[in-house]
């Protein structure tokens, strides 16, 4: 028998648990070379969280990780699905080496199939860029279109506003007209959203219905003060022509 080749690599496989706070556990895996000591692999760390908070919920399954402070500012101004998380990820174990804490407020995870970013130890999510549009937002159907585009002009949380025409294959024959927001509501607005929908079956979903009022959707919240300008049933069937 001819032996074309053979190689053998003694690996000493290390892993380590640091206690950043008592619900915050730095795992940390080393694979060293035992013969040269050279490291293998890339050092491979996460972040677990045994906080109270994510127990028997799906936060259990999001992936924490160490961000730089800039990412902060990026989620204050663009859209959940335009941002690339990776430029800002850090090695939490390498911050750990060079400062010798974790500031535990930049340890976030990006829920993607939710468009919901969490802080680690915060049950609601962080404040975002919400985006609304005619398809599950303000329509001239539903709501006084003119007046309640006033309105949310003057509003802080409503960065950008405006009137849009319904694309053709999507318009009804009183349902023409739209409106295209840009959201950033106060942190304190979306812990209330938060708590009002949590426990529903799908609380992504609910928290987004909550943003607009409806007569279908009892919510006790209306972050954007647009009740008021909603049109009344009657006058919706009216305009239906079921009057």
């Amino acid at each position: 028998m001819n032996i074309l080749f053979s190689s053998q690599r003694i690996v000493k496989y290390k892993k380590e648990f640091i206690e950043i706070t008592p619900d915050i556990i730095l795992e940390v895996c080393h694979t060293n070379s035992e013969v040269t000591g050279e490291s293998l692999y890339p050092r491979k760390d996460c972040l677990i969280n045994k906080g109270k908070q994510i127990k028997k919920s799906r936060m259990d399954r999001l992936r924490w990780e160490y961000y730089s402070e800039d990412v902060f500012d990026v989620i204050k101004t663009q859209n959940y699905i335009n941002i690339n998380r990776t430029k800002f990820v850090l090695s939490p174990y390498i911050e750990l080496q060079k400062t010798g804490k974790l500031d535990t407020k930049r340890i976030l995870a990006f829920d993607y199939s939710n468009h919901f970013v969490f802080r680690m130890g915060q049950i609601a999510p962080l404040s975002s860029i919400l985006i609304s549009t005619y398809i599950e937002g303000v329509t001239n159907k539903d709501f006084h279109i003119d007046e309640a585009y006033k309105h949310l002009k003057k509003r802080a949380s409503v960065l950008e506003v405006e009137i849009k025409e319904i694309p053709y294959y999507n318009a009804e024959r009183n349902r023409t007209k739209g409106l295209e927001m840009r959201i950033l509501l106060p942190q304190s607005m979306v812990n209330k959203m938060w708590e009002q929908v949590k426990q529903n079956q799908s609380p992504s979903v609910s928290f987004k219905e909550c943003l607009i009022p409806t007569h279908w959707r009892k919510s006790l919240i209306d972050p954007l003060g647009l009740r008021k300008f909603m049109r009344s049933e009657k006058e919706i069937k009216m305009m239906e022509g079921e009057y």
